[in-house]
C-alpha cells in the first residue's frame, strides 16, 4: 500500500480575480508568473501536506495549485500517511505549538516513531521529487521530510500554520520536537511574525512582513470541505478582502499583500531569490 497520494487540482482562471485586483495588478501577476516559470527553468513546485480534505491547509491548496497551474507554474500536491500512532503524536505537537502541554512532553519513543513515520513517506515522495525541486512542506506533519528531501537535493521550504505570540513550556517543549527536523529547510514561512520561534534564522523567514492564511478572493463563495458551511457571497469576500487582499482594487490606499497566489507584489516563497 502506497504512503503518498497524489492529489488532482483541476486549473482553476486566474482570470476570475482580475475583476478583483484591477486590470494593471493582474497585468503584474501574469508578469511575475512568467518569472516563476523562468527561474524555475522546469522544476515543479510540490506541496507536501498530511490530509487531501478537512482542515485549512487543504482547502487552500484546492484554491491555490489550480489558480497557479492556470498559470503555467509546474505544481503538485502530494499528501503524506501515517498510522495512529503518528498522528496522535501530531495531534500532541499541534496542541503544544498553541500552549497546551496536556499529556506531557514528547518523548524518544515518540520522536524515533515520527522519524520513522516520515522516513518510509520520503522514500515514496523521492520516487516524484527530482533534485532542484521546490518541496513546499506544511505543518508539523512534514516536517520531519525537510532532512531527506533536502539531502536528496530538493529545495525545502517549510510553511507553518499555526502559533501563537507566546511562550511557556509547552511551546518550547513542542518547538524543541521539531527543532532538529527542521535546520535542513533554506526558508520558513509563517502565518504570522511573533508565530517564529527565536532560533530560527532571521534572514531564513519569509517574508519579513506577516504572511496570512488565505482560501479564494475571486469567488463569493467556494467549495467548502465536507462538514464546512459554505461562507455567504459578501460575507466570504469581505473576509478574504480584509485578511488576505488588504484592499479591493480601486481603493488605492493600501497596498496588496497576502499568501494567495493572486498576489502579484509577493515574491514566490518557494523559490529563493524571487
Amino acid at each position: 500500500m502506497s504512503l503518498v497520494t497524489a492529489v488532482t487540482v483541476p486549473p482553476r482562471p486566474a482570470a476570475l480575480l482580475e475583476p478583483i485586483i484591477g486590470g494593471p495588478r493582474y497585468k503584474e501577476l501574469v508578469r511575475a508568473a512568467d518569472q516563476v516559470r523562468q527561474l524555475l527553468a522546469g522544476r515543479t513546485i510540490w506541496n507536501i501536506n498530511s490530509t487531501a480534505i478537512g482542515g485549512g491547509v487543504a482547502e487552500m491548496l484546492q484554491v491555490l495549485v489550480g489558480y497557479v497551474s492556470d498559470l503555467g507554474i509546474p505544481i503538485g500536491w502530494l499528501v503524506i500517511t501515517g498510522d495512529a500512532q503518528f498522528f496522535a503524536i501530531t495531534k500532541r505537537l499541534h496542541n503544544q505549538i498553541h500552549g497546551d502541554l496536556a499529556g506531557g512532553p514528547l518523548g524518544a519513543a515518540e520522536a524515533h516513531h515520527y522519524t520513522r513515520m516520515l522516513t518510509a513517506n520520503a522514500v515514496e515522495l523521492l520516487g516524484r521529487i527530482r533534485p532542484g525541486d521546490v518541496a513546499l512542506l506544511h505543518d508539523p506533519q512534514t516536517a520531519g521530510l525537510a532532512e531527506p528531501l533536502a539531502r536528496a537535493g530538493a529545495r525545502v521550504v517549510w510553511r507553518c500554520h499555526i502559533g501563537v505570540s507566546w511562550e511557556n513550556d509547552a511551546t518550547r517543549a513542542g518547538w524543541d520536537f521539531l527543532r532538529p527536523h527542521l535546520s535542513s529547510a533554506e526558508g520558513y514561512v509563517f502565518s504570522r511574525r511573533d508565530y517564529v520561534p527565536s532560533w530560527l534564522p532571521d534572514g531564513k523567514v519569509l517574508p519579513r512582513r506577516k504572511w496570512p492564511p488565505c482560501s479564494c478572493a475571486a469567488t463569493a463563495t467556494w467549495t467548502p470541505s465536507p462538514g464546512r458551511r459554505s461562507s455567504p457571497g459578501r460575507a466570504a469576500r469581505a473576509l478574504m478582502i480584509r485578511c488576505c487582499c488588504r484592499s479591493p482594487a480601486g481603493t488605492g490606499s493600501r497596498t496588496w499583500q497576502g499568501s494567495c497566489a493572486a498576489s502579484p507584489t509577493t515574491s514566490c516563497p518557494a523559490v529563493p531569490g524571487t
